[in-house]
């Protein structure tokens, strides 16, 4: 009888034991990836820097994406809500099958070159509608930046600038790492 209780005690404790080892492995794979791309922050990043940083956001977005427009409020009030404890970070992400995906981009960081990179950023998403595939994207961006009071001389010279568009592919390849 002993050496049954024995036997049994042991069937518990490996079954038991095999199936904590199994948990452990799942919550393991289930836990939180970082990237090492996303974690380091950049000189060129795009920034909203908490005082009291706790959390970074990194947000990689597509001016001309709809999910991402439809996000943009929440994200928006998410960083007002932990202005003080959260650092926001955005990168570009065009997507290839928005026309306008790059040119928005480029218009953003065109008008970051004159300070009003998050003023270009809002206006892009807030009225994605109004621009997003109609053909007179560079006359409304245009009208953008001349509501942001931007050099338009200087605005349309940035965004021809291939250094622009080179910053841009850096942050999609960041996003694709």
């Amino acid at each position: 009888m002993n050496k049954t209780i024995f036997i049994w005690v042991g069937v518990f404790v490996v079954t038991f034991g095999a199936i904590g080892l199994l948990m452990y492995q799942n919550q393991k794979s289930l836990a939180p990836k970082y990237f090492e791309e996303a974690k380091v922050i950049s000189a060129e990043d795009w920034v909203k820097k908490a005082p009291n940083e706790k959390i970074v956001l990194v947000e990689y977005g597509d001016f001309e994406c709809p999910a991402c427009a439809i996000y943009e409020p929440v994200v928006r009030e998410f960083v007002k809500t932990y202005a003080d404890q959260m650092t926001f970070v955005f990168r570009h992400f065009p997507l290839a099958q928005h026309d306008y995906s790059v040119p928005s981009a480029l218009a953003a960081e065109a008008a970051g070159r004159q300070g009003k990179f998050w003023e270009m950023h809002d206006m892009l998403y807030d009225k994605q509608q109004e621009w997003a595939g109609k053909k007179d994207f560079d006359s409304l961006v245009k009208q953008y930046a001349t509501e942001l009071k931007l050099d338009i001389a200087k605005f349309e010279a940035d965004v021809k600038d291939q250094a622009l568009r080179d910053r841009i592919q850096r942050d999609q390849t960041s996003g694709n790492k």
